[in-house]
This record gives structure tokens, sequence and C-alpha cells, in this order.
């Protein structure tokens, strides 16, 4: 039984190209990378139905997920990963619909808070109980042994590329 991994390794294989083998021992970065692929593509639909961008339900989860308490706006820049100016759009956009409110800083009147508001907390809400169905109905594709090695194999890659990317990181 053939996934769109093995028929990508197999076309190549074939090629013969002047590029480096693909040897089978990384077909699971490839598998990792389709995967996220199909996910992201999962919740991009389900954001499409809540008028929502990524950057707008990472912004919001992530208010959600503190709230009451507010977060700055470097704090949503890296929960929603984009530029500061872009994150300003962002806030306002989300300020005029009324899914967060901005306040001064108590101790430092030049920085600024985002808090959630009622509406936006029922807006992340509902899309989170979405995803948290599909993402159920998508782990259940597996059997609980499957998905316990899963999660433990994958916990431990993620440990090891988000230390090799510090590591990277700081050597900038």
């Amino acid at each position: 039984m053939n996934d769109s991994i093995d028929i990508f390794f197999e076309e190549w294989l074939q090629q013969r190209a002047s590029l480096p083998a693909l040897s089978p021992d990384i077909q699971f970065i490839y598998r990792i990378a389709r995967l996220s692929k199909i996910l992201g593509q999962r919740l991009d639909r389900t954001l499409v139905k809540y008028e929502l961008t990524r950057s707008q339900f990472e912004a919001l989860a992530a208010l959600r997920r503190k709230h009451p308490e507010p977060l700055c706006a470097q704090d949503l820049m890296e929960a929603s990963l984009l530029t500061s100016g872009s994150v300003t759009a962002m806030i306002n956009q989300m300020i005029k619909a009324q899914w967060v409110e901005r306040d001064l800083h108590s101790e430092d009147r030049r920085r600024i808070q985002i808090r959630l508001t009622n509406k936006g907390k029922n807006k992340v809400e509902a899309v989170l109980r979405e995803r948290i169905k599909d993402n159920t109905l998508l782990a259940n594709l597996v059997s609980k042994t499957e998905q316990n090695k899963m999660n433990l194999m994958l916990k431990k890659y993620l440990m090891l590329l988000e230390d090799l990317e510090s590591k990277e990181e700081s050597k900038k």
C-alpha cells in the first residue's frame, strides 16, 4: 500500500536527477510535511466558516489561553508569526470586529495590552470546539496504541528539532 510520499520517492528514483539521492531514511520528514499541509488545509476550511485568518485565530487562541489576563502586542506577534506592523493592523481589525480591546499597560504607559472580549472569547471557543472535534476524528483513524507511540516519537523529534533551532538561532 503506497501513500503520496512513496509515489514521490519512486518518481525521484526513476529520474536519477543530478541531485543527491533521496534516502528512504528521510521519508518521515516528507510525511510530516504532507501531514502539516493537510492539517493546515483542514484548519483553514474551519477558519473560513468563522471569517478568521490563521493569524487572527492564533492571536485569539493565545489570548484565550491567558484569559482573563491581557497580552502585549509582542506576545501576539510571536503567537501569530506576524511582523510588528502586521500585528498592529490585525489588532485594529480585531478591535473593529469587537473581538478584543486595547488598554494601556498599567506600569508602562508606552505599551498597550490586548484583552479578549466576550464576543472574541465566544468566537475562538466555537472554532476550538470544532477543531477539537475534527482532531479527535483524525486521531481516531489509528488505534490508541498507535496514537501513544506516534505521540512519543513526535514529541521526542519535536524536542530535538526545537533544540537544534535554538542552537542555530543563538549562533546568528
